[in-house]
């Protein structure tokens, strides 16, 4: 084995696998990536159809057929449609659309999947010389594709792989370091350890409903908000008791719809209002246990077993409690 020869010196020959080389080089050494964020994207036709549109661009297809090693660079100066997506029968599928390179010539193919129940998984792709451009998912009875049913999956070259997507779609063969930004959340995700973890988030609290035990609200009004940044979720509930409302038992109320991490009991602030007497209010400490999904055991310093029906107060209507806290998320 030996070095090629270097680029771009005077007075020598460079052949097809030199341009390869070359190409893979500037390419940061990725095996396949477009160049910049428009490029090659996949659309739905202007009027929906059984094809696709892929975007005026360049980018990089691996050369790993028999013989070939770098990357091919390959470009087009206009939109391109692809062939025809097979109409679905009584299951949905997801298919692929990729470029690959044929006898030197890039082609855009369809990959089709297997049909199933739900959002079947993309087709796995074989064979060489090609680039994954987008997935397909194709409900069922279905002839023509739009936009809802796209998901890209090019990589930019020179950059991490960075999506935006929901945060119900399911970005699959993630590598580590990849980002997603989730438009319906406002964080940015990164793929490590084998999970999506939250790096950053734009602030905007969520609300839940939580659920009281022992509580009837009768007729009153409950809240439930958190926000996650990291592995750190802070959170916060509360009820207040309409004219029918009452307390029969001990109290609790289930968390925000992120698992904690269960590793250790962690603590609770609680704050309750008895609406008669002058508004005297009762601050106490409560606990979410090692593994559970509720916090309970609220108490002050004159508590038994902690608030039920009884205690801090006996409960009525305009009665208010607030609980709140912060836990570890699960990974």
């Amino acid at each position: 084995m030996s070095f090629g020869p270097a680029w771009g010196h005077d007075g020598l020959s460079f052949n097809g696998k030199d341009m390869r080389q070359l190409a893979q080089s500037l390419g940061y050494g990725v095996t396949y990536a477009v160049m910049g964020q428009g490029d090659l994207a996949v659309t739905a036709q202007l009027t929906p159809a059984n094809t696709v549109r892929v975007a005026a661009g360049r980018g990089l297809v691996n050369a790993n057929g028999a013989g070939l090693t770098g990357a091919y660079h390959v470009w087009n100066d206009g939109s391109v449609t692809s062939p025809t997506f097979t109409a679905t029968g009584a299951d949905p599928r997801t298919d692929r659309v990729i470029v690959r390179v044929v006898a030197g010539v890039p082609t855009v193919q369809i990959v089709a999947g297997t049909p199933g129940p739900g959002t079947p998984p993309p087709p796995t792709v074989t064979g060489d010389n090609f680039m994954v451009l987008a997935r397909v998912q194709i409900p069922a009875a279905t002839s023509t594709v739009t936009n809802a049913m796209i998901v890209d999956e090019r990589i930019v070259v020179g950059q991490p792989a960075t999506r935006v997507l929901s945060a119900a779609t399911v970005l699959l063969n993630p590598a580590a370091g990849d980002l997603n930004y989730e438009p319906d959340t406002g964080r940015l995700k990164m793929y490590q350890g084998g999970v999506w973890r939250t790096v950053s988030e734009a602030g905007a609290w969520q609300t839940y409903t939580p659920a009281f035990t022992n509580v009837v609200i009768g007729g009153g009004s409950t809240f439930g908000r958190y926000t996650e940044q990291g592995s750190l979720v802070t959170w916060r509930a509360g009820f207040t008791l309409g004219g029918a409302g009452n307390v029969s038992g001990l109290i609790t109320v289930s968390l925000p719809p992120v698992t904690p991490a269960g590793f250790i009991d962690e603590p609770v602030q609680c704050w309750a209002t008895d609406s008669s007497g002058g508004l005297p209010r009762f601050g106490g400490t409560g606990v979410i246990l090692a593994g559970a999904t509720t916090a309970t055991r609220f108490a002050d310093t004159n508590t038994s077993g902690g608030w039920d029906g009884s205690q801090p107060f006996n409960w009525e209507s305009g009665d208010v409690l607030l609980v709140g806290g912060q836990y570890e998320r699960a990974a």
